[in-house]
């Protein structure tokens, strides 16, 4: 063979039937099997099926323990988020306009500016630019009810006061729009979302061009006559006031958890092998507890409500006051929303409340191995309630000052923050699909399937191999051998870099399987063991 390594067909072809169950070349597995165990050609060469066998344990063995420590080391849950630094800056730079345009608005409300433009229109308004734009506009807001009722004798300084902070509220809105679509347009030409990442994206372009609507169909409610109660102050309706503000709490909600998942490819996992459901379902609960008692902030705001019995823990010297229900407004379940006594009630059951949910989460997520970011989650959540309650109590102590009062509007925000936040950083439970798909169980099921067959494979490659050393023979098993080589290792070259990546993410060996590759390396070995081949190239 003019001084050519041979390698024996039985090895090469249990390199094949290793490879084929790894969907990986011939070439490449040698060498692999050379390099882990620090082994040469020629000790290769001179192996049984035993030994070969025993090594390709030991190798796969290796390989599983590493892809074991870099899946438990792994945070993402499935591979539909791409995981991108760039997309997940931007959409937290979102989210902090978002922030900042929701407790603007808080601004705008309490220093009663929400009035003051009573023109809307989807591209802008210019502000006045002189003093007769400037008189023009303040006449236009003394024919509406809230000048003629409640700020009748107001000068011209004031209300440039209150229109340049309802004006710079909407122009903020404006900015988050651009601030949105602009990067949105540059990545997907890009390339850089995919479908999945498209669709949240989609929907947040939706909702945000229909906050501008509800902002506007919310201020048009206060600009009317009250005609149930003329005498009554004029506001906004508590009902489109909330429904502003669930809106842009769920805008807020649906960018941060979509910024969360892009940032590390998907979910975190606390657990390797999930949480338990119970502490996952109690998270949920939370978080929903959280977002309910936000909700019922935005009606105490609508109706004023902070405003009457300004003290802390009783009402009236009462725990339940005596006006709680209204005989005269029908139907009863009116109080509820409408109501101040009745909103400001809730208001508070529904704050203690989450403030003692999150301290039997915080305390029955001690009993748990949590990962660190989980920990850090549970810890600040726990740590905000209490800051929470403190700026609610002390915003209705002080008869709802402006900073007081729209800190507490962000202070809720921020709790939304953190429930979703321990949301993203627990993962999926116990026995969910997320977790399925974490653990690679479809990716497991395939190379059962791929040993199965190479199994069957090998036994029928063994029953064409012919049993006796004639010289016809020799040739046809040696080329067919050579050809398969030739073509393993043109593949080389172009799968290895892209298939050694989704390799390490994807593919899972189990012990079982090696059982099924051991039985076909041993029944081609002992058909196969007589015809050598040249293997010149193995190291190359």
């Amino acid at each position: 063979m003019n001084g050519a390594k041979i390698l024996r067909p039985s090895r090469l072809w249990s390199l094949r039937a290793f490879s084929s169950s790894s969907n990986r070349p011939v070439l490449l597995m040698a060498q692999e099997l050379a390099q882990s165990q620090h082994l040469s050609r020629s000790r290769i060469q001179t192996l049984d099926k035993t030994q070969l066998a025993r090594l390709f344990s030991d190798s796969t063995n290796q390989k599983q323990g590493k892809q074991e420590e870099q899946r438990e080391q792994s945070t993402s849950t499935t591979s539909t988020f791409p995981k991108d630094k760039a997309v997940a800056a931007w959409l937290f730079t979102v989210c902090g306009l978002v922030f900042l345009m929701v407790t603007m608005g808080g601004l705008t409300r309490l220093t009663r500016s929400g009035l003051s433009m009573t023109k809307w229109r989807f591209v802008g308004e210019r502000p006045p630019m002189n003093q007769q734009e400037w008189e023009q506009e303040f006449e236009d807001y003394k024919q509406f009810p809230e000048y003629q009722k409640l700020n009748r004798g107001m000068t011209l300084d004031e209300f440039k006061f209150i229109y340049g902070m309802e004006w710079g509220h909407r122009q903020l809105g404006r900015l988050i729009g651009v601030v949105f679509a602009l990067p949105l347009a540059y990545f997907a030409a890009r390339g850089r979302l995919n479908k999945q990442l498209l669709k949240p994206l989609g929907l947040l372009f939706a909702m945000g061009g229909a906050q501008g609507l509800i902002g506007w169909w919310m201020v048009k409610s206060g600009l009317k006559e009250n005609k149930e109660n003329p005498h009554a102050e004029p506001k906004v309706s508590p009902y489109r006031l909330t429904v502003h503000l669930v809106s842009a709490f769920l805008i807020y909600s649906l960018l941060f958890s979509t910024a969360l998942k892009t940032l590390h490819g998907g979910q975190l996992k606390a657990m390797a092998n999930g949480v338990p459901k119970k502490l996952r379902s109690f998270a949920v609960g939370v978080s929903h507890l959280v977002f309910l008692t936000a909700i019922s902030g935005a009606f105490v705001a609508g109706n004023h409500a902070g405003l009457i019995y300004n003290e802390f823990p009783l009402m009236g010297g009462r725990f339940v006051p005596e006006d709680i229900i209204q005989p005269g407004l029908e139907p009863k379940w009116r109080n509820l929303f409408e109501n101040s006594t009745c909103v400001q009630f809730d208001h508070r059951v529904l704050g203690m409340s989450t403030a003692a949910a999150v301290s039997a989460l915080w305390a029955y997520s001690r009993k748990f191995p949590l990962s660190s970011p989980a920990r850090r989650a549970a810890n600040l959540l726990f740590g905000m309630v209490f800051v929470q309650v403190g700026l609610g109590i002390s915003t209705l102590l002080m008869h709802v000052p402006v900073h007081l009062g729209a800190t507490h509007q962000a202070g809720a925000l921020t709790m939304l923050t953190l429930s979703l936040y321990l949301l993203h950083a627990l993962g999926p439970a116990q026995g969910s699909k997320a977790l399925a798909r974490m653990l690679n169980a479809p990716a497991a099921q395939s190379t059962t399937q791929a040993v199965s067959s190479t199994t069957k494979r090998a036994f029928s490659t063994t029953a064409r191999v012919p049993s006796t050393s004639s010289s016809t023979s020799k040739p046809s098993s040696v080329s067919a051998l050579r050809s398969t080589l030739t073509r393993s290792y043109s593949s080389v070259s172009s799968s290895s870099s892209s298939s050694s990546s989704s390799m390490a993410r994807q593919t899972s060996f189990s012990s079982a399987a090696l059982f099924p590759v051991s039985s076909s390396i041993a029944a081609s070995g002992v058909a196969a063991r007589r015809f050598p081949m040249p293997m010149k190239n193995l190291g190359d």
